[in-house]
Parts: structure tokens; sequence; C-alpha cells
């Protein structure tokens, strides 16, 4: 069963955060307006564009697998840092003085991650830049995360156990990065072999993230039924104006 709303309001400092569409029981809660990508969302795509171009830089001269791996272990988190945006985005409606900080956040980590990866594996601890860019991937995650519990706090309590399922995964995948923090680069070929590891496991969490979403969800369904969620809306088109 679907059951359409009317999302868009006047323009305002601040509005209600809204749910492009969502489950409440069987019936779905759908938008009646088609979701247009705006020009905004376009540049910030074309950030995530100059930074994995950026990235390929660790491999344009060296094709090596010890090359190639620590491509992989600075893309995977660029890549992350745009899945958990693009999906916040499609989900929660605002067009408001929030959504302006929002993206001005996105722009600041992503730009800061992609002008520090260059150097995130550069042996001498006074140019290694890899704790610059764990951070700033941190900080983007967090203010996510932090972004969907407010939101579901104080405007959709009724989500509160799928959204704090949800949150809980997401912040699990960051305790490796959290760890890389507590042992920065000190020129030690034997921490630096560990930091690696951990590394590529915080990787490989990010890249099982939707498996482990998925088996978490289904075991706490075992015990307690989630019938009220948010649903991903799609872009359909885009806004023909700025």
């Amino acid at each position: 069963m679907l059951k359409e709303y009317t999302i868009k309001r006047k323009e305002k400092l601040f509005r209600r955060p809204r749910y492009r569409q969502f489950f409440l029981g069987p019936i779905l809660h759908r938008s009646t307006e088609e979701m247009k990508t705006s020009w905004t969302e376009i540049f910030v795509d074309l950030l995530y564009v100059g930074v994995l171009a950026k990235a390929g830089e660790l491999v344009r001269g060296d094709q090596s697998w010890d090359a190639f791996s620590k491509f992989c272990l600075v893309v995977i988190p660029c890549l992350a840092h745009w899945n958990a945006y693009t999906l916040y985005n499609n989900q929660i409606h605002h067009e408001d003085l929030y959504a302006k900080v929002l993206v001005n956040v996105i722009m600041i980590s992503i730009m800061v991650m992609g002008n520090s990866l260059k150097n995130a594996f550069n042996p001498v601890p006074e140019l290694n830049t890899s704790t610059i860019f764990i951070i700033s991937y941190i900080c983007e995650r967090l203010f996510i995360i932090g972004s969907q519990v407010v939101v579901t706090a104080y405007f959709h309590s009724e989500f509160w156990l799928f959204n704090g399922l949800q949150a809980i995964t997401r912040f699990a995948i960051m305790i490796p990065y959290f760890v890389l923090l507590g042992l920065p680069v000190n020129g030690d070929p034997a921490r630096e072999t560990v930091r690696l590891s951990i590394w590529y496991v915080g990787a490989a969490m990010e890249l099982f993230l939707p498996l482990l979403g998925i088996a978490t969800f289904r075991i706490v369904m075992m015990f307690v039924s989630v019938d009220d969620r948010p649903a991903v809306s799609e872009c359909n088109s885009l806004d023909s104006t700025p």
C-alpha cells in the first residue's frame, strides 16, 4: 500500500527535517515531488572525482601490489565518505540553513582528505599525513551519524530502533581508524606493518558494511519487529534551476 504526501514548504531559515519516503507498518509513505539532483550536489560530486583522480597518482608510476593496496586503502574511505553523504541526502529533506552547513562540512572534509592522501604512507613521521586523512574521514562520518541521531531523536522517534542499529553499525566500522589515531607513525617498520594491518581491517569492514547491516537487522528481527523504517529515495532527473 502506498500513501503520498507533500514535502515541499516555503523557504525558511530552519525547518523540520522530513524523510523523503518511509514505511509505517505495511504502508509506504512517499513524497509526491520528484527528487532532483541540484547543482550543489553535482559540484560536490566533482570534488570526489578530483580526489579519486589524485589518489590515482599513488599507482601512476608504480603498478605493484603494494602500491595498489595503498591506493585501495585511501579510495575506500573516500567512497564510503561519498556513500554516507549521498544516502543521508537521499533519505532526509532539509532545504534550510542546516543543509548548507552539511554541504560545507562534506566539502571541507573531502578536500582535506584529498590533499593529505598522497603522503598518507610516507615513512617519515614529519611528512606523513595519515592522521589528517583519518581525522577528516572520522569527522565526516560522526557528523552524518550525529545528524541522523538528532533527526530521529527530536523529529522522527518512530524510527529509533532502525536508525539506532544503523548508527551502531556505522560507528563500529570506524573503530580500526580510531585505533590508527592511537598509533601514529614513528619511523618504526614494525609499527608501520601493524598500522597497515589495522587499516586493511577498517577498509574491509567498510566494504562489507551492507552485509554487516543486513546481518544485524536480521538478528534483531528475530526478537523485535522493525516495521517502521526509512526507505531510500532515488534521483530521477536534473534540476533545471541552480
